[in-house]
């Protein structure tokens, strides 16, 4: 999980970051994206199942999240005060990276996971 949130995090900030619907599935249709985020706390099942089509379409790998809230404090959708904590949480059901950003520990770790699993504990 914080090889996630790191990957994200720096995907963020180097502007390759893909959220929402409509974003993703841009990411996803036009070949860009090169891993998908999907919340599995998601109540709509023509959004999973139009997520999931497409990166299989595309042979991009797809990791799922327990909750929607989690995805959306990592690509960066939570209000937060000064000191770091979160103040609002704001769900975010799927998100796209489109760029790494630089190479990192996080970034190795995480594709060995997506190669092996699809779900994160």
């Amino acid at each position: 999980m914080e090889a996630l949130k790191e990957a994200i995090k720096l995907s963020l900030h180097n502007d390759g970051l893909a959220r929402g619907l409509f974003e993703t599935v841009k990411a996803l249709d036009r070949g860009t994206a090169q891993l998908c985020v999907l919340s599995q706390s998601c109540n709509e099942a023509a959004y999973k199942k139009l997520i999931t089509a497409l990166c299989k379409e595309r042979n991009i790998m797809l990791i799922e999240v327990p909750d929607n809230k989690i995805l959306g404090e990592f690509a960066g959708l939570a209000r937060t005060r000064p000191d770091g904590t979160v103040v609002k949480y704001m769900g975010c059901s799927s998100v796209a990276i489109r760029t790494w950003g630089v190479e990192s520990p996080a970034r190795a770790a995480l594709l060995a996971h997506a190669k092996n699993s699809t779900r994160f504990q």
